[in-house]
């Protein structure tokens, strides 16, 4: 019934956009509704009156001046058609402080009264009300300024996001957001070979995250809990900046990471390189007991991996401005991660009274080397005349990476000469994407987005097993386990967008089409054409207060792990991994409604939302024997989720900041699987929070932390997880460096753990008991120079976000 109810709505919303839009040249004007601004400039210590002061009105969202006036001889100014909006007034007067006031414009005019304070020598020649926030929103996104948060220093893009409210990483870099792990992750608004090796972006290198719960039809439908997309740092603005960076810490680590950003003429281009080394380990333990058999064992294993990590990272771009408002720019990135360690697993067979009656050593040596290397290039234009704007996006990926392991295997049998086995695991990605994107205003009412875009996605996994012979001395490969496996995807998509502001309200509706071809080793295996409607309303309800709606259609399709119907590793063969190639998509219907509260103290907001999924894909564990499990993915019948989430940023005073995010969700999911029958409701809630204080000279402190409570899940219970990050940063020299000490995991709580309850093939109940410890606990040292200088003040305007950007 609520399926229904949703589908009614989205058609009832195009079926009045429809007739919106056919009307749009004749009506534009019936929807459009402007203000006046007011007001008196004034000496804050005088009380006199300022004649001849620059007022201007500033556009947040590409820094334009909207209007602009000039205070009279009583100090009066008046800027008159100015539409509803959010805007910046900035306000010049020589002499004075250069000051910035945001101001909100909707339901009436306004009138102020605006107070200059004298300059004084030493003093920041800006002052800035309404400083920008960590985490700023719009209709659609929620955008995470990262330099705002310096508990990431030293990190990577993993721990960025493990710091963002609602956003889980899981002990393998497995990214969930909001309850789900099938959510879309883009790097600078576009796919890439990265999004998967997350790992090996310098946190530094990340300027801000936006995450997008329900996108609207200009994005890809891909994803059942929307839109990451990741933001690198660039410069788009005529500024010079060289900066160097290193660091080092304990347990050993080490980084280097150089930025220059310029521009000549119109020309800008940026440079950046970074380069870390650092050593970790990690611990598992399992314990997998039979209950009912009476000839079956208990079986525990302890498995120890100490790595030695160097990733290395290159990223340029530039971006030339044609004389006829157009641009064209390209960009590229390259990274190459070179990974070695040593891994041990000890096996132990037990019966029932814990008594030990077989027992192995297994070393493993590993090397895995990456190497990436993703391009982009684009063309965008501004039609002034016809109020239209295009742009053109043409993007490549690709990824070699390979994972070798040497295995021995001793035992009591072969203590001398050990089972010695030889895999590698290589790994190729190859993806292009192109996509044409036109907006077309037909007044500050009404707007349209259409375009289209092609994706094309080529896997191959390539297994290779050799096995050692001490009669023949020789190595011969293994055919039964050595394997290939190949994965293309086509998808093509056409869209609009239908954008509209009337009064206090504004929303975006669209509907965009998907046709999807996919083969499996070159046989054609699945071609299906979806649609998907998307709706995102604002409404404001006071001056505070923001009515916030959101809908869409989305879907799921299976990855290349989770459709290769063979192993890629034989290192741990009591829990193997394979796909299911028989895997279908999964569809989501999702909603959320709530309200958004925004003052000079507080910014909030309030969601609740529901998700319901067809054809749910769940990973699930089979028990073959009563020794080993095996992983693999299945389709249910249906999976709902209702949550809440409450999010927001509190400035108690100018030197202390709150940022806060609070995730309840209620998790249901219905199917059948092997011996397994499911109808399981799994509760669970997320909390983050970082507190900031800022204090005298130039001395910033933040602590941050969350909790992941105790989760259900399909095939058991994961156990509560929690950390307590520290983070110290002064400014010296002027402004011209700064020195920041983090430390991670400042209690050493970090920890995974997971429970198993379930039946085996032949009907007998089993368990697994898991628990595995990351090396969490670190502290790392940074040292950052500025070589051009202090950065004078800046006005701190609300970011502009980089999906939005039809200019860049």
């Amino acid at each position: 019934m609520l399926k229904r109810v949703i589908l009614i709505l989205f058609l009832l919303q195009f079926f009045f956009l429809n007739g919106l839009y056919l009307s749009a040249h004749s009506d534009c004007i019936l929807f459009s509704q402007n203000y006046k601004i007011s007001g008196v400039i004034k000496d804050s210590l005088s009380h006199e009156v300022l004649p001849m002061a620059n007022i201007g009105l500033v556009n947040p969202a590409d820094s334009q001046i909207v209007a602009g006036a000039i205070s009279n001889d009583l100090g009066q100014f008046v800027m008159e058609n100015i539409p509803a909006g959010q805007y910046f007034l900035r306000v010049r007067y020589a002499g004075y402080i250069e000051k910035y006031e945001m101001l909100i414009v909707d339901a009436k005019d306004l009138h102020l009264e605006i107070w200059l304070s004298p300059f004084i020598a030493n003093q920041t020649a800006i002052e800035i009300i309404g400083q920008r926030q960590m985490v700023e929103r719009s209709i659609e996104k929620t955008t995470v300024n990262v330099d705002q948060n310096i508990i990431s220093t030293g990190g990577t893009a993993l721990d960025v996001l493990q710091n963002i409210q609602s956003i889980d990483v899981d002990e393998d870099g497995k990214i969930s957001y909001r309850g789900s792990n099938k959510v879309r992750v883009l790097i600078n608004g576009a796919a890439s070979v990265l999004s998967e090796n997350l790992s090996q972006i310098s946190a530094d290198q990340i300027e801000k995250v936006e995450l997008i719960n329900n996108p609207s039809a200009k994005y890809d439908a891909e994803g059942v809990s929307g839109i990451i997309n990741i933001v690198l740092k660039s410069s788009t603005k005529k500024t010079k900046k060289t900066t160097f960076k290193i660091s080092g810490g304990y347990p050993e680590n080490a980084s280097l990471a150089f930025s220059f950003f310029n521009s000549k003429d119109r020309f800008v281009y940026n440079i950046g390189l970074n380069y870390s080394l650092l050593t970790r380990f990690q611990t598992k333990e399992h314990l997998r007991s039979n209950f009912g058999n009476l000839l079956s064992n208990d079986f525990y294993q302890f498995d120890r991996q100490d790595e030695v990590l160097n990733n290395g990272v290159i990223s340029s771009g530039i971006e030339y401005s044609t004389k006829n408002n157009g641009k064209v720019g390209a960009d590229f990135l390259i990274s190459s991660k070179l990974n070695k360690a040593d891994r041990h697993i000890d096996y132990q067979t037990l019966t029932s009274a814990n008594l030990l009656v077989y027992q192995a050593d297994k070393a493993i040596d590993i090397a895995q080397n990456n190497f990436s290397l993703g391009g982009h290039v684009f063309y965008a234009n501004s039609f002034d005349k016809n109020r239209l704007k295009m742009r053109a996006d043409i993007s490549a990926g690709y990824l070699n990476g390979e994972n070798g392991m040497q295995n021995q295997t001793f035992d009591a049998q072969h203590v001398s000469n050990p089972v010695a086995q030889n895999t590698v695991s290589s790994q190729t990605n190859k993806e292009f994407t192109s996509k044409l994107d036109f907006s077309k205003i037909f007044c500050d009412s009404l707007g349209l987005d259409f375009g289209g875009s092609f994706n094309l996605l080529d896997l191959t996994n390539d297994f290779r097993v050799e096995d050692f012979s001490y009669l023949t001395n020789l190595w011969s490969p293994n055919s039964q386990l050595s394997q290939k496996f190949n994965f293309r995807q086509h998808v093509s998509s056409v869209y609009f967008d239908l954008n509209r502001k009337y009064k206090n309200a504004e929303w975006i509706a669209g509907l965009r089409f998907e046709h999807t071809t996919t083969f499996t080793d070159a046989v054609l295996s699945q071609t299906y054409l979806d649609w998907f409607p998307s709706l995102n309303f604002n409404r404001r309800l006071s001056k505070h207060f923001i009515l916030v709606v959101a809908a869409s259609r989305r879907i799921s399709r299976p990855t290349i792990k989770m459709l290769n119907p063979f192993s890629d590793e034989y290192a741990d063969i009591t829990n193997m991994h394979i796909g299911n190639p028989k895997l279908r998509p999964e569809y989501i219907l999702s909603g959320e409604l709530g309200f958004r509260f925004i003052s000079k103290m507080l910014t909030t907001m309030m969601l609740g939302y529901y998700r319901d999924i067809d054809d749910a894909i769940s990973r699930v564990k089979f028990a073959s024997n009563d020794s080993a499990l095996t992983v693999t993915f299945s389709n249910l019948s249906r999976a709902q989720m209702f949550g809440a989430e409450w999010v927001g940023e509190l400035s108690l005073k100018k030197w202390l900041k709150i940022n806060y995010g609070i995730n309840l969700f209620n998790i249901r999911i219905i199917g059948d699987y092997g011996s397994n029958s499911v109808d399981k409701k799994l509760p669970s809630f997320h909390l983050n929070s970082s507190v900031s204080f800022k204090l005298p000279h130039r001395v910033t402190i933040q602590v941050s932390g969350f909790y992941r409570s105790k989760l259900p899940s399909l095939l058991g219970t994961y156990i509560p997880r929690y950390m307590v990050d520290f983070a110290v940063k002064k400014s010296i020299w002027k402004n011209k460096a700064v020195v920041t000490l983090k430390i991670s995991d400042v209690l050493n709580m970090y920890r995974y753990g997971f429970d198993l309850n379930a039946i085996d093939d032949f009907g007998f109940d089993y368990s697994q008991w898991n628990r595995r410890k990351n090396e969490s606990q670190y502290f790392i040292l940074s040292f950052t120079y500025n070589m051009n200088g202090s950065e004078k003040a800046k006005t701190n305007k609300k970011a502009q976000f980089f999906l939005d950007e039809f200019e860049k």
